[in-house]
């Protein structure tokens, strides 16, 4: 699927058609960006506004390992404070320690 930050309007549309067909909506946020951006919070607000259940996934955890769980923790929060609704939070990498 197109990522969120795409400036063509095709992928976004293309994102809205998938995310009317799936019961959960997966958002990927890096761990090496450090925070949630306005487009990833606009989506996920708008998923919720469709009664879609959202998730977030904390990425490339590896390239932040003492700060994952903060970066974590403030998308969760950011989320919780800009949408008015939690969104559970989870990360990941894609190296095994």
């Amino acid at each position: 699927m197109p990522g969120l930050d795409s400036t063509v309007e095709a992928h976004h549309n293309s994102i809205l058609k998938y995310a009317n067909h799936d019961s959960l909506c997966l958002v990927m946020v890096s761990c090496e960006d450090g925070d949630i951006d306005i487009n990833t919070l606009q989506f996920v607000k708008e998923m919720q506004e469709y009664q879609k259940n959202v998730a977030l996934m904390i990425t490339k955890s590896d390239l932040n390992p003492s700060g994952a769980e903060e970066v974590a923790a403030h998308a969760r929060k950011t989320v919780e404070y800009y949408t008015g609704s939690s969104c559970p939070t989870a990360v990941c990498s894609a190296s095994e320690d």
